[in-house]
């Protein structure tokens, strides 16, 4: 016969509740945590909201989400790694350059459990899932972008990752999220990840019927059914995010070209400037796929491209 015990709390249950006050503490407070019960691999989704005056009363939604895994460990111990050089792995095969290193801080992390991998690439690039690591020694929070660390790291360098039980994966320590840190700027930009691809695929839409309008349409109807085009896009609000200065590079061409067209009416040398124009404009998605998408990872493009350094402020 077994005596009776009052209900206890294990470690781990006081580990991932704790790990959720510094994960709320530190993310903008006007941002919301939808916490997911019962959760099969993915955490929760954060939505992101701003607030709409300098009183900060209000906050309204942004309409941009991510995805989470929220894992806490005793101790974050950062350690130095040599990142060797690559080609672009969505071009060929990884293909390490080992007499070009670059020295970078971060936290290994052991995932225990391959199935949380498996999943978050099951779902594809079009929403990102953030791991926020919570360190319960220090209070610190890092994080690092597991959708595009499988596509791009993972995978390219160790194939074999989804036969193997547990793979460590490394956190970069410049993703530490505090009150004023840049790298806020970056989560957003993993929430805005459903909005640009709607904007990719409209622009790469719009490129290929003025392709094809160029031999099938008058010069009125190019002409008109362009500037439909411009009015379509326009009312993208990702142009006006200020972490990526090409979108707004390009919300200020589209202006210029809304009033080339307008100010020339029909002609065949606004028909060449348009194709021109679409044409690099279709390039922000490759640009996207080719760069962006290492931002915040642990190689040395993302290194490079992610992080203001002080002799570039």
């Amino acid at each position: 016969m077994t005596s009776a015990r009052k209900k206890r709390r294990s470690f781990k249950q006081m580990m991932e509740e704790e790990s959720g006050q510094l994960l709320r503490a530190a993310l903008p407070e006007q941002w919301v945590i939808h916490g997911y019960t019962p959760d099969y691999g993915i955490d929760g989704s954060v939505e992101i909201f701003e607030y709409t005056d300098n009183s900060r009363q209000c906050a309204e939604t942004l309409g941009e989400t991510f995805f989470f895994q929220l894992k806490s460990t005793e101790s974050c111990d950062a350690t130095e790694i040599e990142v060797p050089a690559r080609g672009n792995v969505e071009k060929s095969p990884y293909r390490p350059v080992l007499d070009d290193l670059t020295t970078m801080e971060v936290i290994r992390y052991d995932f225990k459990d391959t199935d949380e991998l498996l999943t978050i690439e099951t779902m594809g690039a079009g929403i990102v899932v953030v791991l926020f690591l919570a360190c319960l020694d220090t209070g610190r929070v890092f994080f690092v972008n597991l959708t595009d660390l499988i596509d791009k790291v993972l995978t390219p360098e160790s194939p074999d990752w989804r036969r193997q039980g547990s793979k460590v994966i490394h956190v970069p320590v410049l993703n530490e999220i505090t009150a004023d840190a840049p790298v806020l700027m970056l989560l957003r930009f993993y929430g805005l990840r459903p909005k640009l691809m709607g904007l990719f695929a409209k622009v790469h839409f719009q490129w290929a019927e003025l392709e094809y309008g160029q031999a099938e349409l008058s010069v009125q109807q190019f002409h008109a059914m362009a500037l439909h085009f411009i009015e379509k896009l326009l009312p993208f609000d990702v142009w006006d995010y200020a972490g990526w200065d090409l979108l707004r590079h390009y919300k200020e061409q589209l202006l210029r070209m809304r009033g080339l067209l307008t100010e020339r009416g029909p002609s065949e040398e606004a028909r060449g400037a348009c194709l021109d124009f679409w044409f690099r404009l279709d390039a922000i998605g490759r640009t996207f796929e080719d760069v962006t998408r290492e931002w915040g990872l642990p190689t040395v493009l993302g290194r490079l491209s992610s992080y203001r350094r002080p002799d570039r402020d």
